[in-house]
């Protein structure tokens, strides 16, 4: 797991998919532990140069906070 959480409400996982989808392994513990994981997608930027990424990334967050939505897919892996 890219990032494991401790909660009051037990763990939550972090996948940050910037090459790879989640290997079946990962998506099996995932599955059969029930832990809810939440997946940030950077593949998208993965082409662009550093500067220009970064900002993009940037802007891309800045216009889903703004408008109230969320573009991540926080739903618990189903691959």
């Amino acid at each position: 797991m890219d990032v494991e959480l401790e909660t009051s409400v037990g763990k939550i996982f972090i996948e940050v998919k910037v090459t790879a989808d989640c290997s079946g392994e990962k998506v099996s513990y995932i599955k059969s532990n029930k832990v809810p994981t939440l997946e940030i997608d950077l593949s998208q930027f993965l082409e662009q140069p550093p500067g220009i990424c970064q900002s993009n990334a940037l802007l891309q967050m800045g216009q889903t906070s703004n408008s109230g939505s969320n573009s991540m897919n926080s739903d618990t892996h189903s691959k």
